[in-house]
């Protein structure tokens, strides 16, 4: 006799039970506690960054190939292994891109990782001192 109270799986929700479980490594920061950082925060007057916060690379290069896939130009043509800096215009489009991303992409890594890029280039994109504050970021 058929349990007409209990629904079956559908293929589907078993399709993605599964994978989920295969690639469950690739959520747990433990998969990228080797990587390079990939460093961020704020420079004002040339001197040291201020409050850097870090991100593993490959957590980096997701959302990057995310924005990419996205068209969207600016957090996808950072160039992590050189020093870059972009000033508070670039950083205010730089915010709104991170915005998209996290709207639209359930990744808990990101979740985590992208508030705070996103804090510190709203800091940059809402400073008052246009010519002297800019957004860094560094790689390995």
């Amino acid at each position: 006799m058929v349990n007409l109270c209990v629904p079956k799986r559908t293929l589907f929700e078993t399709l993605y039970s599964d994978l989920m479980e295969i690639f469950q490594d690739r959520f747990s920061d433990e998969t990228y506690a080797d990587d390079e950082p990939i460093c961020f925060g704020i420079k004002r007057n040339g001197e040291e960054l201020e409050n850097p916060a870090k991100m593993p690379e490959r957590v980096f290069a997701r959302c990057q190939h995310l924005a990419q896939a996205y068209s969207l130009h600016l957090l996808s043509s950072i160039n992590y292994y050189e020093s870059t800096s972009l000033d508070p215009t670039q950083c205010q489009t730089l915010v709104e891109e991170l915005e998209f991303i996290q709207l639209v992409v359930n990744d808990p890594l990101l979740e985590k990782y992208l508030p705070r890029f996103k804090e510190i280039a709203l800091q940059c994109a809402q400073s008052p001192f246009i010519n002297t504050t800019l957004l860094v970021i560094e790689g390995p």
